[in-house]
C-alpha cells in the first residue's frame, strides 16, 4: 500500500492556480444537477441559488458571535427564529437560533433537549435519546459531545422506525426522541 504524504506548501498559488484546481478536482463529482441523486444536495432552483449566493458573498466575512458589530445578522437570525416559532406555534417564552449546518443543529437540538431536562427534571442524571437506527450518524456524535446516552429502534417492514419499539425504549431517563422526515437510507418519512 503506498502512503500519501502531503506536506505543507512551502510557497502559495496565485487565485488563478486555486481555481483551476478546485475546478479540475470538481469534474469527478456527481453530476446532481441532472436531479438523479436523492439527498445530499438540496437545490432550490436558479434564480433562488442566484439569491442565495448573492447574498452569501454579502456576508460571507461577517462573523454572527458579536452581533453588536453585525447588527444586520442579529436582525435576520431574529427574524428567522420568529417565523419559525410561529410556524410551529411555539407561544410566549420561545428562544432560537441559527445554526450553519446538519450537524450543528443536531447537536444544538441534543444539547437543549439535554438542558431543559436539567432544568425540569434534575432527578434525570443519565439522560438518553431514543432514535431510529436510520436517523443520522449526527445523533451518534451528538450523543458523544453532550453525555446523552443514545437507544436505536428498529425499522418496521415499510422501513420506517417501529413506534411500538420506540414505546418498549423510553425509560424515566429519555429526554427526547427522535424522527427522520426522510431518513437518508430510504427516502422514507418516519410516523412523526
Amino acid at each position: 500500500m503506498n502512503k500519501r504524504v502531503i506536506r505543507f506548501p512551502e510557497t502559495g498559488l496565485d487565485a488563478e492556480a486555486v481555481l483551476s484546481r478546485i475546478s479540475t478536482l470538481k469534474t469527478k463529482d456527481v453530476a446532481w444537477k441532472n436531479g438523479r441523486m436523492f439527498g445530499y444536495i438540496y437545490h432550490p432552483g436558479g434564480r433562488e441559488s442566484k439569491a442565495i449566493e448573492q447574498a452569501y458573498r454579502l456576508f460571507s466575512h461577517e462573523n454572527a458571535l458579536n452581533p453588536s458589530l453585525f447588527p444586520s445578522l442579529r436582525k435576520m437570525e431574529n427574524e428567522k427564529v420568529t417565523m419559525v416559532a410561529d410556524l410551529l406555534h411555539a407561544g410566549e417564552g420561545y428562544a432560537g437560533n441559527m445554526t450553519s449546518g446538519g450537524s450543528e443543529s443536531i447537536i444544538m437540538a441534543v444539547k437543549t433537549g439535554r438542558d431543559r431536562a436539567r432544568k425540569l427534571h434534575p432527578e434525570i442524571l443519565s439522560p438518553e435519546m431514543i432514535a431510529p437506527v436510520t436517523t443520522p450518524p449526527a445523533f451518534s456524535k451528538a450523543c458523544h459531545f453532550t453525555g446523552v446516552e443514545a437507544e436505536y429502534a428498529p425499522i418496521a417492514s415499510d422501513m420506517r422506525v417501529d413506534v411500538s419499539e420506540v414505546e418498549k425504549l423510553i425509560t424515566p431517563n429519555t429526554v427526547m426522541l427522535t424522527a427522520s422526515a426522510p431518513c437518508f437510507p430510504y427516502g422514507v418519512i418516519d410516523p412523526v
